[in-house]
């Protein structure tokens, strides 16, 4: 019984010692992809199938690097294409980690099983577009999984006849590639079971076609069949051409509506099919790639999964081949469906109909309110005088108390400023705080008293240089400009032109001054005045940069409220006024005023406001 025991731990120590650091090292090493390309770029399946994948794992939120690589087996058979693709992964990815490989289409699903142990040994291989593979998954090995594309011929052919019941032949188009010699081969089975109902013809006779003569063929085709189109890629010359060009021109050449076998050929002149999507074995791979980095093991999914086929027709190909759609089996999906009358009209109808009972309503609503709308009516007009009063009473009010409080101030400072001439030390000391909280109070009543007059007073404006505006403003503020080592350029053509009222931009320019040098960095101050012409639908502007310890982000928009210091006026003196005076100024004439800044000290801040009434003269 302890041998036993010790047995099982010695055990399950070795499992944990080898096999857990293997587990981590799979979670912790780069995850990389191989994407593997059965053809060549330009042909739409297989591209369909690598957008698919690509879009997929790009919306996931795995870290993961993606190689893709063609084999380009259309153009030059599976054998040489896997010989360049053997070396280029010799080559490229020698000893690069593989996460998963995901093979698209028989060639590069038989190339990945066949060079496994070779080049990715213990690697998950997921598959999609695999035909030539066991439905029942008995010959899929372990650690593989994938979509099986089930091509709908005999779906396909029935679909045909069945809404074509006089067709006599049905001319069949298939290339020597290798997944369309599968498809003659079943073509070949499927023939005796057609016998007396349909004629099959096959175009190349088992031994190919050059491009020319299958153009010829289909051109010579007599009416009273259909076309079954496999594809054609590349011809008996060895000659390729992109499939949805063979396609169009067999189309355009053919007196028989014909039928495909995959959703990325509609479009091109065909009739319909029973179909497969490539975006949708391109998806299902990644689905299972997805979840595979994530930590899934590959062997829980289903070693094949058979994707729905579905049935497809072109309207625009059945009008023309006289197909009436009650003759479409149900549940076909229509491509460049017309619409019947009511649906073609249905908005149009629906907003008659809307704008009649509208109509309706606000009539009986107009017959039973006109008397409560008038009353409503005089009721509004009459508190909305009341509130211009108000307001006007209020404006009154803020004017007259900043202007009748000046006097009284006056004579306190004057007084406090004689007692502290002979005052003891600690008493002028509290006296000189006194004065200067007087001066405080001089400034907020001058701020409050700008900012009531401005809204206040009528605006008369007149046309003047915008320049000579902001010379004047830069005068009223040249002692300080002097004393705080500042310096104003101020760059504005000589011919812009505004009719504004001059006193008014002229103290706007000077409170964007006053603000630029109040709120300096370590650097002097450096403030440029600078104007932006409009045009194309765009407002001329004009602004005011300096070189301060700019604005935080979350301030901006609350720098032109009236009293918002961002400051304590410890640090910086002011009443909090003078942006809020700014915007009230550019917004009197129509204006915009906004500031723009990185918040870090000596980049400053740009004040913009535009210029309703601006004009350019020559002279």
């Amino acid at each position: 019984m302890g041998k036993r025991l010790l047995t099982g731990f010695l055990l399950s120590v070795l499992v944990l010692t080898v096999f857990l650091p293997l587990r981590l090292y799979a979670k912790g090493r780069e995850a990389n992809i191989l994407l593997i390309n059965s053809y060549h770029p330009g042909y739409t399946w297989s591209d369909d199938e690598t957008d698919a994948v690509v879009d997929y794992l790009m919306k996931s939120s795995l870290d993961y690097e993606m190689y893709v690589e063609y084999m380009d087996s259309k153009r030059y058979g599976r054998k040489t294409g896997g010989e360049w693709l053997g070396r280029a992964i010799r080559e490229k990815y020698s000893g690069k980690p593989f996460s998963a490989v995901i093979a698209l289409d028989d060639p590069a699903y038989g190339f990945a099983l066949e060079n496994r142990v070779v080049f990715f040994p213990g690697v998950p291989v997921i598959f999609c577009g695999v035909s030539d593979i066991e439905p029942d998954a008995k010959n899929v090995p372990d650690n593989t999984a994938g979509a099986y594309e089930k091509v709908e011929i005999k779906g396909t052919l029935d679909l045909a006849l069945n809404m074509h019941t006089e067709a006599e032949r049905a001319y069949i188009i298939t290339d020597r590639t290798f997944n369309n010699r599968l498809s003659y081969r079943e073509l070949k089975t499927l023939e005796p079971e057609y016998s007396g109902r349909v004629e099959f013809v096959f175009l190349d006779k088992g031994h190919g076609l050059s491009f020319d003569t299958l153009f010829d063929e289909v051109e010579s085709m007599g009416p009273g069949g259909i076309v079954f189109y496999r594809g054609f890629t590349v011809d008996n010359e060895g000659k390729s051409m992109r499939n949805e060009k063979v396609l169009s021109r067999v189309c355009a050449l053919s007196v028989n509506p014909v039928y495909v076998t995959k959703t990325d050929e509609l479009g091109y002149g065909a009739l319909g099919g029973v179909l497969r999507c490539g975006k949708e074995h391109g998806k299902y791979a990644a689905e299972i790639a997805a979840a595979v980095l994530r930590g899934a093991d590959i062997n829980s999914f289903d070693k094949i999964k058979e994707l729905e086929n579905r049935s497809w027709i072109d309207m625009a190909q059945a009008k023309r081949f006289g197909v009436r759609k009650q003759n479409i089996p149900g549940g076909t999906l229509l491509l460049n469906d017309e619409p019947s009358y009511i649906k073609r009209h249905l908005s149009a109808i629906l907003t008659a109909a809307a704008i009649v009972a509208v109509q309706a309503f606000i009539i009986v609503l107009l017959v039973f309110n006109i008397s409560r709308r008038r009353r409503a009516e005089a009721d509004l007009r009459a508190r909305a005088l009341e509130l211009q009063e108000a307001n006007e009473e209020l404006k009154h009010f803020t004017y007259a108390a900043s202007h009748d409080l000046k006097e009284p101030l006056r004579q306190i400072k004057l007084s406090v400023q004689m007692a502290a001439k002979k005052a003891p030390g600690d008493s002028a000391e509290l006296l000189d705080n006194a004065v200067r909280a007087v001066d405080r109070l001089f400034a907020l009543l001058n701020s409050m008293l700008s900012y009531a007059v401005i809204g206040r007073q009528d605006i008369k404006t007149e046309l003047f240089p915008l320049k000579r505006a902001a010379a004047a403003a830069a005068a009223c503020v040249a002692g300080m400009v002097k004393t705080k080592g500042a310096e104003i350029a101020i760059n504005i053509p000589d011919s812009v032109m505004v009719d504004w009222n001059a006193e008014n931009i002229t103290f706007l320019f000077q409170n964007l001054f006053v603000n630029a040098i109040k709120f300096r960095s370590k650097l002097p101050p450096v403030i440029e005045v600078f104007y932006t012409p409009g045009g194309d639908g765009k407002e001329a502007v004009c602004g005011v940069r300096d070189n301060g310890i700019g604005i935080a982000e979350e301030y901006r928009s609350k720098v032109f409220d009236l009293f918002y210091r961002m400051h304590s006026r410890e640090d910086y003196e002011g009443s909090g006024l003078g942006l809020a005076i700014c915007g009230r100024i550019v917004k009197k004439y129509g204006g915009k005023i906004w500031v723009e800044s990185e918040g870090v000290e000596g980049k400053g801040s740009v004040f913009y406001f535009t210029l309703p009434g601006v004009r350019m003269e020559k002279n």
